[in-house]
């Protein structure tokens, strides 16, 4: 396993001017400067362009919003796939914890609206192989390209005024995301309005609670699907056009995830309760496909 040099630059050095007032303040981390430099871990290159990253050797890995007790939930994993966590790095304690228990992993980290930036700044700074998503706009895998988008949008649903939001100006920075290879499909912590009853986006009393704005450009751009940590009413469930199911045995290029999370009970919308766990994600020529593991 070889580990070249990476720089992760956070939202911790966007400055001042990327930090947006209104009803629900928020940082634009989507402005920061994405990830310059080159890695390997246990078969995985990641090369970084700054908003770019391609990824190549990727095809297996774990999704989970991280929660105080996921460090020793996620310590339960037989594997040592790579971990993707959408958002949850609250409190330095519980986040340290989880760098330990990663070892040798290589780890990606989408900020939602609940992560302290700071503390994450710090976090990341002290490990290589941890790749900060903050300022990425494409993930380019080999059998495709997750479009990223961290933060709550408007900074709504964040849990403070220095946590991850986006609003339009980011979508439209988004616009040439047509030019990546296809399927294309989103990596963002809130996921898009959503139409019908398996929608990835619907909450409690059945009302999508998704964003309009990144339905439209995912139909512009043609994403379809993807990965979200939010609206956690949905976690767990796999959702595709024509249905949803627990676990998807059959890839799909339009199948979308919202991530549960490791070491956290969730209440889904139809008022079951999701047990801590993860999503383990494949990646091939057909598509996504995603399956429940309880930890």
């Amino acid at each position: 396993m070889g580990v070249a040099l990476a720089l992760a630059v956070g939202c911790g050095s966007c400055g001042e001017g990327e930090r947006v007032q209104g009803p629900h303040p928020y940082v634009r981390c989507a402005r920061a400067s994405g990830f310059e430099g080159s890695l390997t871990v246990g078969g995985v290159t990641v090369e970084g362009e700054g908003a770019v990253v391609h990824v190549r050797g990727m095809r297996r890995w774990d999704a989970f919003v991280a929660t105080e007790g996921a460090a020793l939930a996620v310590g339960e994993l037989e594997s040592a796939l790579p971990w993707m966590i959408l958002g949850g790095l609250r409190e330095a304690a519980p986040a340290r914890a989880l760098l330990e228990a990663a070892g040798e992993r290589l780890v990606f980290v989408l900020p939602g609206g609940d992560d302290d930036l700071e503390m994450l700044d710090e976090l990341l700074g002290e490990h290589e192989r941890w790749v900060d998503l903050r300022g990425v706009r494409e993930l380019r895998l080999d059998h495709g390209t997750f479009v990223v988008l961290p933060g709550a949008p408007d900074g709504r649903y964040a849990l403070g005024d220095d946590r991850c939001g986006w609003g339009q100006e980011d979508l439209e920075a988004l616009a040439t995301a047509g030019e990546a290879p296809a399927p294309r499909w989103w990596l963002s912590w809130a996921a898009p309005r959503g139409v019908g009853p398996y929608a990835p986006d619907r909450g409690f009393g059945g009302v999508h609670v998704g964003d309009g704005r990144l339905a439209e450009l995912g139909e512009a751009q043609g994403i379809a699907g993807g990965l979200f940590a939010w609206p956690e009413t949905q976690a767990g469930v796999v959702s595709r056009a024509g249905g949803a199911r627990p676990v998807a045995d059959e890839a799909a290029p339009d199948l979308a995830v919202v991530v549960p999370r490791a070491g956290g009970v969730v209440e889904r919308a139809d008022h079951s309760r999701l047990p801590s766990g993860v999503v383990r994600i494949e990646v091939d020529a057909e598509g996504l496909r995603a399956a429940f593991r309880p930890l």
